[in-house]
């Protein structure tokens, strides 16, 4: 709210040719600590708002090495076999599930994003451009997980009277894009949001972080 310009928003897209392939929202996976908002009447004021608006919140946080501003041609097939699909984007595809993530890369400009060693692990839309290449961090706000089909003995156990749960493997995490605000040590802004590999994003460490 204190922010005076257009933000990224996620778009959860099912795959277009089998509109049930993923059944589920994504899990949260964050935890509300503390939040400095103001009183009504000057939130109903025009935004920016004019005195800080925060949320304080536990979440895993990972530093960013390195975005890569260039020519995203090569992730845009959103008509790809799942296999083509699997070997190009660096997100969970169980073979046991129908999943098939649309990326981030086919709703809107962004950059694919990469480890120490020039591994891609995601990608990731900024509110600015200018924003690309700074010190930056991720930080999960979210999972989405593909329903897996049943095995045969599982079949057999549900069919026998039995609870079973069918596991949900994560297809990817969603993270906000963040940048230190130079004021305290766990004070940062968002400038973007992005799409990451479920296994890099949960190596990261859990922290206290005060969005403003």
């Amino acid at each position: 709210m204190a922010y005076d310009g257009p933000i990224i928003f996620t778009m959860d897209r099912r795959n277009p040719r089998n509109a049930t392939t993923v059944r589920f929202p994504p899990v949260s996976e964050i935890r509300l600590l503390n939040t400095d908002v103001p009183d009504l009447p000057e939130v109903t004021k025009p935004l920016p708002l004019a005195n800080t608006v925060s949320l304080t919140l536990l979440l895993t946080l990972r530093e960013l090495v390195s975005t890569h501003k260039g020519s995203m041609e090569q992730y845009q097939g959103a008509w790809e076999s799942r296999e083509a699909m699997a070997k190009t984007l660096p997100f969970h595809i169980d073979p046991r599930t129908g999943s098939i993530p649309i990326s981030i890369t086919q709703l809107s400009e962004c950059e694919p994003l990469y480890t120490e060693d020039n591994t891609l692990i995601g990608f990731a839309s900024f509110d600015e451009s200018s924003n690309v290449g700074m010190d930056l961090f991720c930080a999960h706000i979210s999972t989405l997980r593909g329903a897996c089909k049943y095995t045969a003995a599982e079949e057999a156990r549900a069919a026998g009277g039995k609870k079973f749960v069918a596991p949900q493997p994560p297809i990817l995490a969603y993270a906000l894009v963040l940048k230190h605000t130079n004021k305290t040590e766990n004070e940062y802004c968002r400038v973007g949001f992005a799409e990451v590999n479920y296994e890099w994003m949960v190596g990261g460490s859990e922290k206290a972080v005060k969005l403003v």
